[in-house]
């Protein structure tokens, strides 16, 4: 009984969660339909107002004409400041364009003199016999380091590929690390004499000579590739100086400097005149979008006037339709009002809804009292008994109000019965042994199975048992447990 009660109190909550469920789902609804009729002034509002004009709003409602007035006059005064600044921004490109195009024309004249000035000097160092000669010693000089360069690269290829075998013999290095062939070579007798047998036997003298040739001949070339490198830069630093004094002789270099800074002048007034021209488009894209009847302050326009519209009833918006010729807001109001219809039925399904939850959670807080009461009452004790008939989940499933758990708690108290009758049956199985050995086989048994057999066997025994005690009488009906 104690866990049908839990149960019990799971399915209410479950029904309470889903009326809360289904409330919420009608404020969506709600929400939904308030979006269809704010949608429906927004086209009501523009069938009254077309476009932001004077003209437009002399000719609408009184009672929206003022805030519209304040719109138009805040468009028309940020129109006049935007036009304002264009024309600013006009005159700075103006400006600019005017003072590139001059230096456009500077810069083509130096570039002239400066290709002229550098063809004189091509020409005067192609006669000078000292630049001639030098540059000929520079021809000999890089060929000369490239053919080094491509040496040693082909070298320490070949020391990279053939240096692992030397270092990998034994035999070599053993003679190698006795220094035998040299001056050094100390041994005498007949190590001597074997160490000469085993440098005939791998040919020592000519193995030695390639293992000095691959390990030395790289770190020569390097030397010979520095120094060639270093008569080249001698070389060079004498060309350079003749170019610099024949530059110089011809004013060249300060031609180029010119020109360098014009062009250094020049990309910054392309930078100044790129930033002019980036606000120019925007100031024209924003006059454009406050030159429109129907741009974003007519939209703030609209938006006024659908509050407006908004706190006015529909009653007086369908007046003021069928005092109009045209068909149009007629249909407008039309949908309007089938949505305030829409919206009245809902209000009350909403409130029905709310009730029905109210009544709902009134209902599973007194169960959870109910529950405590249970509890205080011991009925969850081992020694409570409860009739077959009473369906507790049933009349769970039944309730929807406070006063339906104080019917429930009556009928479960009527059902239950009390410990003094419990006692009796105890006693009446410690007078009986037979009744005692029939109700432990039977509970072995019904225990191999489940625990819905065991209370079976349970109630089976306990009405075998009051036969044994005294078979005339049939006044106990059957009972449950509370667990």
């Amino acid at each position: 009984m104690h866990r049908q009660l839990i149960e019990g109190f799971k399915r209410l909550q479950s029904r309470v969660d889903e009326a809360r469920r289904m409330t919420a789902g009608m404020g969506d609804d709600r929400g939904t339909l308030g979006d269809d009729r704010s949608t429906a002034l927004l086209d009501l509002a523009k069938h009254y107002l077309p476009e932001l004009s004077a003209e437009s709003i002399d000719a609408t409602w009184s009672e929206v004409r003022g805030e519209l007035s304040q719109v138009l006059m805040r468009l028309q005064d940020e129109l006049r400041r935007s036009q304002t600044e264009l024309a600013k921004y006009n005159d700075r490109r103006s400006i600019e364009e005017d003072r590139l195009l001059k230096l456009d024309n500077e810069l083509d004249s130096l570039t002239e003199k400066r290709d002229r000035l550098a063809s004189d000097v091509q020409q005067r160092l192609s006669e000078d016999q000292e630049f001639v000669a030098l540059t000929s010693q520079a021809a000999a000089a890089e060929t000369a380091l490239e053919r080094a360069e491509a040496n040693f690269n082909e070298i320490e290829q070949d020391a990279a590929r053939k240096l692992p075998s030397f270092q990998s013999s034994t035999f070599f290095n053993y003679l190698y690390d006795r220094k035998f062939g040299s001056k050094q070579y100390a041994a005498r007798g007949f190590t001597r004499r074997m160490d000469r047998w085993l440098a005939n036997y791998i040919d020592y003298s000519k193995a030695k000579k390639s293992y000095d040739f691959l390990v030395k001949t790289p770190e020569q070339m390097r030397q010979i590739i520095a120094e060639d490198r270093k008569a080249l830069d001698v070389v060079m630093e004498s060309l350079e100086q003749r170019h610099e004094a024949v530059v110089r002789e011809c004013g060249l270099q300060a031609v180029i400097d010119s020109v360098q800074r014009l062009r250094d002048d020049r990309q910054s007034r392309l930078n100044e005149l790129e930033l002019i021209c980036s606000k120019v488009e925007s100031l024209e894209t924003q006059i454009a979008d406050l030159e429109n009847p129907r741009g974003d302050y007519y939209r703030q326009a609209i938006e006024a006037f659908r509050h407006v519209l908004e706190s006015i009833e529909t009653a007086d918006l369908d007046a003021r339709a069928v005092a109009t010729e045209e068909l149009t807001d007629d249909q407008i109001v039309a949908r309007i009002r089938g949505i305030d219809e829409s919206l009245e039925r809902l209000d009350e399904q909403q409130e029905r809804s709310r009730e029905q939850q109210r009544q709902l959670q009134r209902c599973l807080d007194a169960y959870g009292r109910m529950m405590q009461r249970f509890r205080a009452a011991k009925f969850d004790s081992n020694r409570s008994y409860f009739v077959d008939s009473f369906d507790l989940l049933a009349l769970i499933d039944r309730a929807g109000q406070e006063a339906d758990i104080d019917e429930l708690w009556s009928a479960m108290k009527t059902a239950q019965f009390s410990g003094a009758a419990t006692a009796n049956q105890v006693a009446m199985l410690a007078a009986n042994p037979m009744a005692t050995l029939m109700t432990g086989a039977m509970m072995n048994v019904a225990g191999a199975l489940n625990e819905q057999a065991i209370e079976a066997a349970r109630r089976a025994a306990s009405r075998r048992q009051h036969g044994y005690g005294n078979p005339h009488r049939d006044d106990f009906p059957g009972r449950r447990r509370s667990h």
